[in-house]
């Protein structure tokens, strides 16, 4: 396991992590990782027994490691309340000694048996028949110290928001003497933040382990714990690392186990697409090597060959300076001839173990498609990544991804940014493209597995010709279509493409049609005769976390007191007047914009400050330090049916908003709405000592985040299924 969180762009690398947690160090070290922020004392929580705590486990072949560990569990301070282990087809006696050994046990154990099974499939087998919530997960192989249970759970005990506890493997010798183990890290290289948990040490609620969809039991043998470490930082918020939660891993001692294990590690990275920039890294260290030992042996021939004195004297030069630098690098890094020989020797099986995955990925691709709830084909106009990744469709597709759907997402235009961020959305069971690249024969042929025999959804935000013939397509798989109106499109906002002809053709078609905004749902009924159901603007209650710390962004300029804006900057609703008065009315009050800027908003006053165009993950730190959220706004027949999305972030950050008098944001907690400048400028006068209501707050961003979004539109789907 290697730690951090890479984000793969070569050979086939397809995912990037969207870390939605905050990992909180518990630990009464106070010297260990002295500056790292938050952390909490073990020491008044350990002896509490509030939770119940179900330990499970794998097997396969492990005789001489099964009374280690069960005698290690049967000793610990605080016992789980039950033992699930699951035998995978153990030929050399485990299941039989596994059996024996739970006669001795002091809490219910249960032995399963499955041969053929993976980790994977092991692990999940052994958490769904839990009975309690707390699920903690270990290895055979593991010598587990008589206070490591204690220490895993007591952060759960401690704090009900807690999700996902994990701590630390050392690395030993049968002679439980500690060891450099090359794959691994020392604990004080650790960042709690990014580290990624392997099974060896970890503990989550059974509930969180049901939302990821369980360990992937698709991938062949190994890589589980990575990858299902990193949907858990998709879907949950509070992480605990507890480096005194220890335990005692017996590494590889003989040089063929090393190699064995890092090329068995590597292939699940492969076949999963994660941690590819690392060994993009690694190919290019290799490749080095080989290119510096071809010039060696150049070397050598030329001075061997050439009958020029000055060409055998170059070369000797050279070829010491290169022996000299190769004894410089050993010794700035410590290591000894026999250490580079291991390092290159184990970064080799580790390529070679990667390209084993890569091939081995379209067969590992059918066993994941299997697994999959459903398709959702998003039919929208921009690319995932356009505005930061704020995006209703980017937002919607991130959910329906952490639900275990796979999405299909086609865009019609391009990004119109004047700033490229470079965001990359990846995942295993995501497919972006334009619609010019868009066809379903190679759709089908492709994504056979995900299609058969499960739900399909197309959802259409954007009423074009060119989506006709994948709705018709959808529809001829028994899928279900829904037409989103975001957006007038009969205003400017439908620009030149807009035909109300083809919307109408959508609509006509559709079985469900949702709507962002009263006036919308409104305009959609009169045209369509049907029930339409509103849909608007939500928040990503796991990004936008009011709880949480940030650090100060480098670019947040200094104030007594600061009001914020967040969005569009362009288009005929945006009122730059209004922007202005408010500098002037507030010159003590920095202001600030984020937004695609490009030309606009010149000849503001000095207290304006526009910050660009940010990535929809740096935003939640710029409101945590602001004071007044503003929607700077004109009331118009635009406004009149947009539901802003920003305001729910603005407020689930509890910021108060001010906004103007538009009807989609009436109701809405901690949003004042303004008739006119006038009223505009004197609700943030009246809101600078403003104490938000937290509770109503939190309890409308539970009903309106994009998970609450996704449930709504799967329900009306299935809906329509079963009255089909």
């Amino acid at each position: 396991m290697r730690d951090g969180i890479r984000t793969p762009r070569f050979f086939g690398g397809r995912y990037t992590i969207e870390d939605n947690s905050e990992v909180i160090l518990y630990s009464d070290n106070r010297n260990f990782l002295k500056d790292y922020s938050p952390r909490r004392s073990l020491d008044a929580i350990r002896s509490r027994r509030n939770v119940r705590v179900t330990l499970v486990a794998t097997a396969l072949n492990e005789v001489s490691t099964a009374e280690v560990l069960l005698r290690g569990i049967f000793n610990q301070k605080r016992l789980p309340d039950e033992i699930i282990l699951t035998d995978t087809g153990s030929r050399d006696g485990t299941k039989e000694l596994l059996e024996n050994l739970a006669k001795d046990s002091p809490v219910p154990i249960k032995i399963l048996s499955k041969p053929g099974t993976n980790i994977a499939q092991g692990r999940n087998l052994a958490i769904a028949q839990a009975q309690f919530p707390i699920i903690a997960v270990t290895d055979f192989g593991c010598i587990h110290p008589e206070d490591w249970l204690e220490n895993l759970i007591a952060p759960f005990e401690d704090n009900s928001a807690v999700q996902v506890v994990f701590g630390y493997a050392k690395a030993v010798n049968s002679s439980q003497e500690e060891v450099r183990w090359i794959l691994g890290w020392s604990l004080e290289k650790i960042n709690p933040q990014n580290h990624l948990p392997s099974g060896q040490t970890i503990a989550f609620r059974k509930q969180n382990w049901e939302r990821v969809g369980g360990y992937p039991e698709w991938l062949s043998l190994t890589g589980e714990d990575t990858y299902f470490a990193l949907e858990l930082k998709r879907s949950t918020t509070c992480w605990a690392f507890v480096p005194e939660a220890l335990v005692l891993w017996i590494a590889p001692e003989t040089f063929h186990e090393m190699l064995q294990k890092s090329y068995r590690w590597s292939t699940g990275d492969g076949e999963s697409g994660i941690n590819v920039k690392a060994y993009r890294w690694i190919l290019i260290k290799l490749l080095s090597l080989l290119f510096f030992i071809l010039i060696i042996i150049f070397l050598i021939g030329l001075i061997l060959v050439s009958k020029f004195l000055f060409i055998k004297i170059l070369g000797g030069v050279l070829l010491i300076s290169g022996f000299i630098f190769l004894l410089w690098r050993y010794r700035k890094r410590q290591s000894t001839i026999k250490d580079e020989i291991t390092i290159l020797a184990v970064y080799s099986a580790e390529i070679f173990g990667f390209f084993h995955g890569l091939i081995r990925r379209s067969r590992v691709d059918r066993r994941r498609m299997k697994g999959i709830r459903g398709t959702i084909f998003v039919l929208t106009i921009v690319p995932i990544d356009d505005t930061g990744g704020g995006a209703r469709w980017t937002q919607l597709t991130l959910e329906f991804l952490r639900q275990q759907y796979m999405v299909i997402y086609v865009n019609k235009f391009p990004k119109y940014e004047s700033v490229e961020l470079n965001l990359e959305f990846k995942h295993p069971n995501l497919v972006t493209l334009p619609i010019s690249r868009f066809h379903w024969s190679t759709i089908i042929k492709k994504y056979r597995q995900a299609l058969t025999g499960k739900p399909i959804i197309g959802l259409v935000e954007l009423p074009l010709a060119e989506y006709l013939p994948i709705i018709d397509h959808v529809r001829s798989e028994n899928g279900v279509i829904a037409y989103d109106l975001v957006d007038a499109w009969e205003t400017s906002l439908g620009g030149q493409w807009y035909d109300r002809e083809i919307e109408q053709q959508i609509i006509d078609t559709s079985d469900v049609l949702l709507s962002t905004a009263p006036g919308l749902v409104d305009d959609l009924k009169k045209r369509s005769n049907k029930n339409v159901h509103l849909i608007p603007n939500a928040v990503n209650s796991y990004l936008f976390n009011p709880e949480r710390a940030y650090s100060l962004p480098e670019d947040f300029p200094a104030a007594e007191w600061h009001l914020i804006y967040i969005g569009a900057l362009w288009g005929d609703w945006f009122d730059w007047g209004l922007l202005k008065q408010i500098s002037v009315q507030f010159p003590d009050a920095e202001l600030i914009v984020i937004g695609d800027k490009a030309n606009l908003g010149n000849g503001m006053p000095d207290n304006v400050h526009f910050l660009g165009l940010k990535s929809q993950r740096d935003l939640p730190a710029y409101l945590y330090y602001a004071d007044i959220a503003i929607v700077p706004w004109k009331i118009n027949p635009i406004t009149q049916m947009t539901s802003p999305l920003k305001v729910y972030e603005y407020i689930a950050m509890y910021k108060p908003v001010v906004a103007p008098m538009i009807d989609p944001l009436k109701d809405i907690p901690g949003v004042f709405l303004a008739e006119n400048e006038t009223g505009f400028i004197k609700l943030i006068h009246e809101l600078r000592e403003y104490k938000p209501p937290k509770q109503e707050i939190a309890q409308f961003i539970r009903q309106n985040n994009w998970q609450a979004r996704v449930d709504e539109i799967l329900e009306l789907a299935e809906q329509k299924r079963d009255a089909a």
